[in-house]
């Protein structure tokens, strides 16, 4: 039976919940992004490729955002990083790099939590290629070191197990014909440590400021480049063409992703920073004077290019298992 009393409590009931419906608490919205330091996670050890790119470039996307952009390295096998950054929240708040092809190489070969083809993709700004090096005392040219690797089975230094660096360092070995040992390290920079040392006979690694640095400074030779084209750090150099042996090369490519299903907002911002930070003059004069080739692959074609790598590696997956 209806009485006022009851009337009277529901209205009441009905304005408030208008009210609530009406009215939320105020939300950070898309334009306060980023309100905090946000973490870069690299999946390799300091000193290697993907961290020198990576703290070369923060310096300057950091001011783009306005937040501190912190480097954290994850050495060991590379899964352990990307898994990470896999399960991280969506949020803008956790970023890492890919290098090409070394993810898709791990997912191919090995058990992961992530997939290469679902992190958002935000923006790639080097390529670089792969070079064979020898100590300072060692052969000459490609000729002489292949006539010693035809006499004996040579120790070859290379980052992580699953690397780009690996898996050129095979299409090599197998296009020049040759049996390599090779010696894993930690990053690319641990390996011609190695091969500086006199630990190894020949190290596979990807042309870095430290590796010019190396061979500028004696401590190391350059015997082959595995390009389609002459690498500006190393124009003296020979490609594999051009001593006969036309096998396929394979660029590495140095990007930034987050996790799967980053909100637009927070995609467009972040691969804006990246972008003006690529093109900044003061990252550019640090990119000639160390002869690193600067790229510009935004979101979408970075996506694209991480899906053909992808299907590349895939091709290659039967003999990465050795």
């Amino acid at each position: 039976m209806y009485t006022k009393k009851r009337g009277a409590y529901f209205g009441f009931s009905l304005i408030l919940a208008v009210i609530t419906l009406c009215w939320s608490p105020p939300m950070s919205s898309a334009k306060d992004y980023p309100e905090r330091d946000i973490t870069y996670i690299v999946s390799y050890a300091v000193g290697g490729k993907a961290d020198l790119m990576a703290r070369a470039l923060v310096p300057y996307v950091q001011e783009r955002l306005g937040v501190g952009v912190r480097i954290e390295n994850v050495p060991g096998v590379v899964r352990i990083g990307l898994n990470r950054l896999w399960k991280s929240n969506a949020d803008g708040y956790t970023l890492g790099g890919l290098s090409l092809p070394a993810p898709m190489i791990t997912e191919l070969t090995s058990q992961t939590e992530y997939r290469s083809q679902e992190f958002t993709a935000l923006y790639a700004w080097n390529s670089s290629n792969a070079v064979l090096q020898v100590h300072k005392d060692g052969p000459k040219t490609i000729t002489e070191f292949l006539q010693s690797a035809k006499n004996k089975t040579l120790t070859c230094a290379i980052g992580a197990f699953g690397t780009g660096a690996h898996l050129v360092g095979i299409l090599m070995a197998r296009g020049l014909g040759i049996d390599l040992r090779w010696v894993h390290y930690n990053s690319g920079g641990e390996a011609s440590t190695a091969l500086a040392g006199g630990h190894v006979n020949c190290a596979v690694v990807a042309v870095t400021p430290q590796i010019v640095a190396l061979v500028r400074g004696g401590k190391l030779k350059s015997l082959l480049v595995v390009a389609d084209e002459k690498d500006p750090a190393f124009p003296d150099v020979p490609i594999q063409k051009e001593v006969g042996f036309p096998f396929r090369s394979m660029a590495f490519i140095e990007g930034v992703v987050a996790p799967k299903n980053l909100p637009p907002a927070q995609l467009q911002r972040l691969e804006n920073a990246f972008a003006e930070a690529a093109r900044d003059p003061r990252f550019l004069k640090w990119a000639d004077e160390t002869k690193t080739q600067v790229i510009s692959l935004p979101s979408k074609a970075f996506g694209q290019k991480i899906a053909e790598y992808y299907q590349e590696v895939d091709t290659y997956k039967a003999f990465l298992k050795q």
